[in-house]
């Protein structure tokens, strides 16, 4: 055998031995066996809340920009348009929280 080959065959057995006790072999992945899935349920309540009191400013924003009647106006003719539009009228529509956080402010 010449030099060359052996330093290649040496070279593999290295490659070899890294593929199989590595840190991603399969063997190493299937002794590990899997996690459990884990539901982060306070992050999504975070963002949901986060979310909301966002959603309540911007509507508390509009309605002080546009008056009373004006906001009411603007309610009605997203109500009168199409799919998209009546439920961005659902959503922008005066629910507790916003006839609350309007009279504190």
């Amino acid at each position: 055998m010449s030099e060359n080959m052996k330093t290649f065959t040496k070279r593999l057995k290295k490659i070899d031995k890294i593929q199989n006790g590595g840190m991603f072999s399969a063997k190493r992945r299937e002794k590990m066996g899997r996690k459990p899935l884990r539901l982060p349920v306070f992050h999504l309540l975070l963002f949901f809340a986060l979310t909301y009191c966002a959603l309540t400013g911007t509507k508390i924003y509009l309605a002080k920009g546009l008056g009373e009647q004006g906001y009411t106006a603007h309610l009605a003719k997203l109500a009168d348009g199409g799919e998209g539009s009546r439920m961005a009228a659902k959503l922008l529509r005066r629910d507790r929280f916003m006839i609350f956080v309007e009279d504190s402010l």
